[in-house]
C-alpha cells in the first residue's frame, strides 16, 4: 500500500479541490465515475481524517486522507501509486457532497482508539456503519440524478451483457420520484429507443418481474416487443402477478390480456372470480369485460360497485372517464377536480359548467383546502350543483 505526503496542507475542501486539480485527467474521470456509479459507500470523516469504502470492479478498497501537524498523508489499500482513482473519488465526493460523510459511531472508537488505523487492514467493522444510499434510491435531484443517469447510460453502451450494466442494477431500485420527473421520463424514452435491441433481448419474464416490484416504472414502450410469448411464460407471469395482490392489479391485467394466449382470458376470469380479494375495486374484472367486447357490463360493474377507499375511487373515476362518452364524464371530472391539489382542472371544466357552476366549484375547492376532511355526503350534495346526475358516493 503506497502513501503520499503533502507537507503543510490542511484537511478542508479548498485544499482538496486544489490537489484534485493536479491529478491526471484519466484519474479524475475514473474517480468521478466511481462516485456517479455509487461505488463509494460508508463515507466517514472527522477533523483529522476522511475515508470511505470503494467497491471497485474486482475488489473493495479503502482510500483515505489523514491530517497531522506536518501536513496530509494520502493512501489507499489498493496496490496502485497514490493518489489513485479511488482517492480521486474520495476527494471529489468530499468536495461536492461533504454532507454525505458521517462520523464513525462513538461506540466503535470509544473503547478502541486504534480502530481508525484498521481501515486498510481489512478488519474495520463496516457492517456496523450505515452505508450511503445510492443516488438512484434518493429523491430526484435535477443535477445529481441526471449525472448519475448519464453515467449509467454511457456505461451501458460499453457493457457487453445487460445484466452486468449499471442500468440493470439501478432500475429495480429507482426512487419513484424519478419516474414522476418529466426530464427523466424524456431521457428514459430516448434511452429505450437508442437501446431497443439490447433491451428487448431480455426475456419477457425479466421485465415483468421488474414491473411487479416497481410498478411505477414506465415500461409501456417495452411490451410491444413481446406480442407473442409462450403459454408457460405467460402463465408464470400471470400467477406471480395474482399472488402479489397489489393495487396496481388492473394495469397488470390490462397488459396480460393484450398478450394472453388461447384460454388465458378465461383463466384470468375464473381465477379472479374465485379470489375476489385480488381485485377489490373490480377494475381487473371490468378490463376483462371490456377486452371481451362487453363495454356496457364493464362500465355498469364499476358504477354499481363504488369503492369505499379514496385511492379506489380515484382509480375507478379515471377508468370511467377513459371509457365513458364525453357527455357522461362530467360528474367524474368534477369529483377529480375537487380532490386535485391543482387548479388547472378548473379552467378545463369552465366551458362545461358555465360561470355560475364554475364559480361554485372554485369556491368548493377553496373550502376543501381549508377543511380537507369534509364528509363525503357534503361533497356529494355539493357536486349536484355542478352536474345534473351524480353517482352515489362519487367522492
Amino acid at each position: 500500500m503506497a502513501v503520499r505526503k503533502y507537507p503543510e496542507m490542511t484537511l478542508d475542501t479548498t485544499t482538496l479541490a486544489r490537489l484534485f486539480g493536479t491529478l491526471h485527467n484519466t484519474i479524475v474521470q475514473h474517480g468521478r465515475d466511481y462516485v456517479y456509479q455509487e461505488r463509494l459507500s460508508h463515507r466517514m470523516h472527522a477533523m483529522h481524517y476522511i475515508f470511505a469504502r470503494l467497491h471497485g470492479y474486482q475488489d473493495s478498497y479503502v482510500p483515505y486522507t489523514l491530517a497531522a501537524e506536518d501536513g496530509l498523508t494520502v493512501g489507499c489499500s489498493c496496490p496502485r501509486p497514490t493518489p489513485c482513482a479511488h482517492v480521486a473519488a474520495l476527494w471529489w465526493a468530499y468536495i461536492h457532497e461533504s454532507d454525505t460523510f458521517g462520523l464513525v459511531p462513538q461506540t466503535l472508537w470509544q473503547n478502541n482508539p486504534s480502530i481508525v488505523p484498521q481501515w486498510a487492514g481489512g478488519t474495520f467493522p463496516w457492517d456496523k456503519i450505515p452505508a450511503n444510499k445510492p443516488s438512484w434510491q434518493q429523491p430526484w435531484n435535477e443535477e445529481k440524478s441526471l449525472a448519475t443517469w448519464e453515467s449509467a447510460v454511457a456505461s451501458t453502451k460499453s457493457t457487453r451483457r445487460w445484466s452486468d450494466s449499471q442500468m440493470a442494477r439501478m432500475l429495480p431500485e429507482l426512487d419513484e420520484s424519478w419516474c414522476n420527473a418529466p426530464v427523466w421520463r424524456k431521457h428514459w424514452a430516448e434511452f429505450v429507443v437508442a437501446q431497443w435491441t439490447q433491451l428487448t433481448q431480455q426475456p419477457f419474464r425479466y421485465w415483468w418481474m421488474l414491473w411487479l416490484n416497481a410498478p411505477y416504472l414506465p415500461l409501456d414502450p417495452i411490451w410491444p416487443a413481446y406480442d407473442a410469448i409462450p403459454s408457460d411464460e405467460w402463465l408464470y407471469c400471470a400467477i406471480h402477478t395474482l399472488s402479489r395482490n397489489r393495487s396496481h392489479m388492473a394495469a397488470f391485467i390490462n397488459v396480460l390480456t393484450e398478450i394472453a394466449p388461447k384460454g388465458g382470458i378465461q383463466w384470468l376470469h375464473q381465477t379472479i372470480e374465485l379470489a375476489p380479494a385480488l381485485d377489490p375495486w373490480h377494475l381487473a374484472r371490468a378490463r376483462l369485460l371490456m377486452h371481451s367486447k362487453r363495454p356496457q357490463e364493464a362500465i355498469a360493474l364499476l358504477q354499481t360497485q363504488w369503492p369505499s377507499s379514496k385511492e379506489g375511487q380515484r382509480l375507478v373515476r379515471h377508468q370511467l372517464i377513459e371509457w365513458l362518452p364525453p357527455s357522461q364524464q362530467l360528474a367524474y371530472q368534477v369529483a377529480d377536480c375537487l380532490d386535485s391539489s391543482s387548479d388547472e382542472c378548473l379552467e378545463v371544466l369552465r366551458p362545461q359548467l358555465g360561470e355560475k357552476g364554475w364559480e361554485a366549484l372554485r369556491q368548493a375547492k377553496a373550502n376543501r383546502r381549508v377543511s380537507p376532511s369534509a364528509e363525503q355526503g357534503d361533497l356529494t350534495a355539493l357536486a349536484q350543483e355542478f352536474v345534473p346526475v351524480w353517482p352515489p358516493g362519487a367522492d
